[in-house]
């Protein structure tokens, strides 16, 4: 009885919200602060600096759980209380201020944290001395401010001071306490491309926290997230994989399986699973994440619970097969109103999320949306940031990469150039972020026919690369078959053939034998050997790859796969016949029986794959054609053409007959389709649901169609031109091609054919493969997103 025992079960209940918080257990703590807070008022009144500390601590749970303008308000509201009972100059101002720095400028608080954190050093200075441990602990959270600017001199400067602080007070040794310092210094030498040194102090982190609390302690998981992005940055994919499952354990152990803390290592490992081609399990992992972060978070209706459950919507869109397009960008747009809602149409999160909104848009063929996407996105970026911020390069190369598929290659090449000079700016000329605009800037100069500009860009990309990361990284591959492409125009197939293996060889190391993108290097190969002519060698790689694509589920892949198995057989039976020189009529007669038995170019195929990319797929067809023509191939070169306008002729018929039918459809249902904008509205009226998205959805690919024929037709005008400007050089691509079937002879001497037995692969889920090290590190938290496209060397 009494005040006394009445104030000290106050106290109590205070301790206990205070262990609650520091467990993780953050929603309880908020229930108990909330609690308190009335308590604590009406006994010492609402402007008492006690009540600051107990606003201190719901704020920083509120923040905890997600909440974050009601953190922000707590905070505020508990410094206004202490600068007004304690001063400005108060020890216990530079506590709040460093709670308050932590708020993200996605709540929409307009925070500097650095000039907060740097308010608060000057209190701890000042009461407690420069060598204060206290003073390290501010010194730790500017650093990581500064590093969010981007400014990673300086937060080296810092973080390095407070170790030196931390060591000076644990008697000049490292202690487990100063791992998180380190962990934190780690992740700003990754940025700064300091890959090894990074994983080096990550690995000491590890074994100090493991020495004091053992292998299976909580603050262990979080170093091990930061040490798995230390090995995606070396290149080191697979090696993400079992850090990322131990933290994992070792968090579900201390949480249980459905805590937020959870969230964002499951969104890493579903993204390493994704790129790793293990797609179910990456999915399954992110819906997850998606139902934890909507449980826990959705009746939260601030812009800070708002985005974390939008970003989870982002990637869960990611790790969707690339045979539901639609699907993504309704998620896409989805995640954007939500954004937009909570944080407004002009906030820098919704410039963000349209830029994947953007890509999605281009990936189901909806160019035009696409542009409009990632002008917005630019238009946004700069606005906030100004015309020489790095992310407003990123999303210039996004829109690029729009302007290029809608064909507006000079306009593409225009901007790439603007952002190429932004990114060295800011990043130096040696940096992996500089390789990829440059490997971008030479698929706009490829596209515009500028071989000499392409190849020169290609290999300082590859220089690069290969001085940052060494020689076993994805981004390096990418370089070098890319490369490869370049010397198959030139005529030298060999030295193609020679690279291919050569990047094969690194993406089966690093992703494995079964990863679309090893399988993606091995149809090079099998083009380089049906080009030398080892025509059943190529017959034999060309069934293995369709047979991968086919367990993975990329219909435009098998697609072009299968023309080239069925060209590769018509060559191998004319070589086992000995007809070299086939009449030509008759040759196209058999190719295009050849063709007509696939299963793939079906009516009921095509009407669940509306989204094909036609034009990319014309497209690489061409550039087949070109290719061979280059190599002293005619022949080839004829059959590529063929093939590409037979799968334009087939799509056009399907697409005629699918819009009858669906039409046809609408009309038994409703009645309706009297004019051509009623389809779209027959969407949500018509009883037959699935035909009424197909008529709508086949108007961009009857528009994909048309300019696929422009496609071929500006080929063939280039084609002639080129014939009436090169008898001579015939002869030497002839001579080029001798040359090349002798060096085939050496390369398969260094590389034994047994390294092309590759293993069947199982069912796996994962598209083609985009810029690994930046996708994982954006997802980790290192940075913006950023593709590094290796376009084909078709």
């Amino acid at each position: 009885g009494g005040e006394l025992s009445k104030h000290s079960f106050y106290a109590m209940k205070l301790n206990l919200g205070t262990a609650h918080l520091q467990l993780g257990h953050s929603q309880k703590a908020v229930e108990i602060f909330t609690a308190c807070l009335p308590l604590y008022e009406e006994m010492f009144g609402k402007e008492h600096h006690q009540i600051a500390y107990i606003l201190d601590n719901l704020g920083a749970s509120h923040i905890a759980v997600g909440d974050h303008p009601k953190g922000a308000k707590c905070l505020q509201r508990s410094l206004a209380i202490n600068e007004t009972q304690l001063g400005r100059d108060h020890v216990r101002v530079g506590d709040t201020l460093l709670l308050l720095a932590k708020v993200p400028s996605h709540a929409g608080f307009n925070f500097d944290a650095e000039a907060l954190l740097r308010r608060a050093l000057t209190i701890r200075e000042k009461s407690f001395g420069k060598e204060h441990n206290s003073v390290a602990l501010v010194l730790e959270a500017l650093g990581a401010a500064l590093a969010q600017k981007g400014d990673y001199v300086a937060s080296t400067t810092s973080y390095q001071r407070a170790l030196a602080i931390f060591r000076h007070h644990y008697g000049g040794t490292n202690h487990w306490a100063m791992a998180s310092c380190m962990a934190n210094l780690a992740d700003v030498l990754l940025a700064r491309g300091g890959a090894a040194e990074a994983r080096t102090m990550l690995e000491a982190a590890l074994r100090l926290l493991e020495g004091q609390f053992g292998a299976e302690h909580v603050q262990s998981a979080q170093v091990l997230i930061q040490l798995a992005k230390a090995h995606g940055a070396c290149g080191n994919y697979k090696g993400m994989k079992p850090l990322l499952e131990r933290a994992l354990r070792i968090q579900e152990k201390a949480f249980g399986p459905d805590h937020l803390n959870l969230v964002s290592t499951y969104r890493n490992l579903g993204g390493v699973l994704q790129q790793l081609g293990e797609g179910g399990r990456a999915r399954a992992l992110v819906e997850r994440a998606y139902k934890i972060q909507e449980k826990q978070l959705g009746k939260h209706s601030d812009g800070g619970s708002a985005w974390m459950i939008a970003f989870t919507m982002v990637q869960l869109a990611q790790t969707m097969k690339g045979d539901n397009p639609d699907g993504k960008v309704d998620l896409l747009e989805k995640a954007v109103k939500i954004i937009e809602a909570k944080l407004g149409a002009a906030n820098t999160q919704v410039g963000k999320v349209l830029m994947e909104l953007g890509n999605a848009a281009l990936a189901a063929t909806r160019y035009e949306y696409g542009v409009e996407c990632h002008t917005r996105a630019v238009k946004i970026l700069e606005a906030e940031f100004g015309p020489a911020h790095f992310d407003v390069a990123l999303a210039q190369g996004y829109l690029a990469d729009a302007h290029g598929h809608c064909g507006w290659y000079a306009k593409k090449r225009d901007m790439l150039r603007k952002a190429l000079v932004v990114t060295r700016k800011h990043f130096g000329d040696r940096h992996p972020q500089v390789a990829m605009q440059l490997n971008n800037l030479a698929a706009a100069h490829e596209m515009l026919g500028d071989r000499k500009e392409t190849l020169s860009l290609i290999s300082q990309a590859l220089e690069i690369n290969r001085a940052y990361f060494g020689e076993n990284h994805p981004n390096v591959a990418i370089n070098i078959k890319n490369l490869a492409g370049q010397f198959g125009y030139q005529g030298n197939v060999g030295k193609m053939m020679e690279l291919h293996m050569s990047a094969l060889r690194i993406f089966q190391r690093l992703l494995g034998h079964g990863h679309p993108t090893s399988w993606d290097c091995v149809a090079d190969i099998a083009i380089d050997k049906l080009i030398l002519r080892s025509n059943l060698e190529a017959v034999t790689l060309f069934s293995q790859a369709i047979t991968a694509f086919s367990n993975i589920g990329l219909l435009s892949n098998i697609i072009i796969l299968f023309f080239c198995q069925c060209i590769a057989e018509e060559q191998a039976k004319s070589q086992l016949q000995g007809q070299a020189a086939t009449r030509k009529g008759t040759a196209a007669s058999r190719l295009r029986q050849s063709f007509e038995r696939t299963k793939h170019l079906k009516e009921s195929m095509i009407a669940d794959n509306c989204n094909l990319n036609v034009v990319e797929m014309t497209t690489i067809l061409m550039n087949l054609a070109e290719m061979c023509q280059a190599c002293g191939r005619a022949d080839l070169q004829e059959s590529f053409t063929a093939a590409a306008e037979y799968l334009v002729s087939v799509l056009e018929g399907i697409t005629h007959k699918l819009a009858l039918k669906a039409t046809a459809n609408i009309e038994n249902g409703e009645g309706r389709n009297e004019k051509a904008d009623e389809v779209k509205d027959a969407r949500t009226t018509s009883s037959n649901r699935k035909a009424a998205i197909t008529a709508a959805d086949l108007g961009p690919l009857s528009r994909q169609i048309q300019r696929s024929k422009l496609v071929i037709e500006q080929w063939k005008s280039k084609q002639k031109t080129s014939i009436a400007a090169g008898s001579d050089e015939t002869q030497q691509q002839q001579q080029g091609l001798q040359h090349s079937v002798k060096e085939r002879k050496q390369s398969l001497a260094v590389f034994p054919s047994r390294e092309l037995a590759l293993v069947s692969i199982g069912a796996l889920g994962a598209g083609a493969f985009v810029a690994l090290a930046a996708g994982i590190w954006y997802l980790l938290g290192g940075g913006s997103s950023a593709q590094q496209r290796g376009h084909r060397p078709q």
